[in-house]
Parts: C-alpha cells; structure tokens; sequence
C-alpha cells in the first residue's frame, strides 16, 4: 500500500523556503528524510530581475550533518548521479522525478553560475511517496 504523495518544502538551516542564488555561491538546503520513501520527484522554479543560472544536485548521506547549511564531509553528491539540471537558465515551473540512492537523507546543493543576477531566488519542493 503506497501513501502519499508528500509534499516536503525544500528550506535553507533557517526555515525559510526562498532560497536567495547569489552569483558563484553555493547553498546547502536543510537535509531531507527520505525513509519509508519508494518514489521521489522535485519541483523547482527560479525567479530574477536578470540572467538566471543555476546548478542543482542532489547530496547524500547516511546521518545528518554536523551543522545544516553548511559543507560536511560526510555528506557527497552519489557517484552514480548527474545534477538535477546542470544549467537552469528560464523562470519556468519545473518537475521531474529523482532517484536517490539508498542512504536516509538528501539535501540539495545549489551552485549560482557565473552571470546569474544578484537577484535571483529559487524554490523548490520534493515529492515523496512511501509504501
């Protein structure tokens, strides 16, 4: 029996669900529990006064990081994976399904590109369905 889906807000280690993208910055969002998950998808849209460019990539680990938001060691995008979007350039809805590997959390790292506008934001939810 499968329920679901859950809807689960992508948030930085402040709660809040904007996501401010600076140029060249990377972000670390709070991490995600994905057990009792079988099935994963993300939504994310980006909003800007100029050029967005935006990576996304999924991280995981086996335990929660030392401190959220921040860099951890333990913590690493699987081998096995390409981004989520490599290059996001528009202000369009997106939503596609993801495969995390079999490790109970996920956070998302996010890498401002080079002429992506000050102003940009982005925000993103994770669906979840669990058996």
């Amino acid at each position: 029996m499968y329920f679901g889906p859950e809807i689960i807000p992508v948030t930085l280690s402040t709660d809040s669900k904007v996501i401010a993208v600076a140029p060249t910055a990377v972000i670390y969002t709070k991490s995600i529990n994905l057990k009792r998950g079988e099935f994963f998808a993300i939504w994310y849209k980006a909003t800007s006064e100029g050029t967005v460019n935006i990576k996304i990539e999924i991280e995981q680990s086996y335990k929660l990081p030392t401190t959220e938001g921040a860099v951890d060691t333990d913590w690493v995008v699987p081998e096995s994976m390409s981004a989520v979007i490599a290059a996001l350039d528009d202000e369009n809805a997106h939503c596609e399904s993801i495969n995390p590997i079999a490790m109970p959390y996920l956070r998302l790292k996010i890498t401002g590109g080079v002429g992506n506008d000050a102003t940009t934001t982005l925000a993103i939810e994770v669906g979840k369905i669990s058996s």
